[in-house]
């Protein structure tokens, strides 16, 4: 195993340690944290590899070669809830947008089918050109990830009257409307 799978596994260990669900959860991932300190203190000089990105979790995606299928909304809502609960800060969440757009085929659905919310919800966290991501735009979000194919038009209706009330509150004057 090299340095940065360690590395790679140490994060992971570090973040289950501080946020795991359970007390017995919290130390297990603590006792793994020491193990894999101790694993990466022994290797000897001359494995220092890079270190990883800093954009964790892009290992393994199934979706991962060029004109792949676009990540399901199930899988875009695991990282909307990652970045809600902080483990995944807004610009690791808005790279893996970028990375989705730029390496996948995002589909083509009419609004009633519930998948159309995931191509929707990348596109929208890959632009640089939309305001920076806020807490208050997770229900809408989550809303549009979630609703059922008979609630998928109140679901994007829901969106877009978001959209439109963020880009009207952020007309350019400079005055912030909290």
């Amino acid at each position: 195993m090299t340095r940065a799978d360690l590395l790679r596994r140490l994060r992971r260990a570090q973040s289950l340690a501080q946020r795991g669900a359970t007390e017995g959860e919290r130390a297990a991932a603590a006792l793994a944290v020491q193990r894999l300190t101790r694993r990466l203190e022994a290797l000897p000089p001359g494995d220092e590899e890079e270190e990883p990105s800093p954009r964790r979790g892009f290992d393994g995606l199934p979706w991962a070669a060029d004109g792949a299928a676009a990540p399901d909304r199930a899988a875009v809502l695991a990282r909307l809830q990652a970045w809600v609960k902080g483990t995944v800060p807004a610009e690791e969440l808005r790279w893996w947008a970028a990375w989705v757009v730029d390496k996948c085929v995002l589909p083509e659905l009419p609004p009633d089918d519930p998948e159309s919310g995931a191509a929707e919800i990348v596109l929208h966290l890959a632009s640089r050109h939309r305001p920076a991501l806020r807490r208050e735009d997770w229900p809408v979000m989550r809303a549009l990830l979630t609703a059922p194919a008979a609630e998928m038009r109140a679901a994007w209706r829901g969106w877009l009257e978001h959209l439109a009330a963020r880009s009207r509150a952020g007309g350019g004057e400079g005055v912030n409307r909290r």
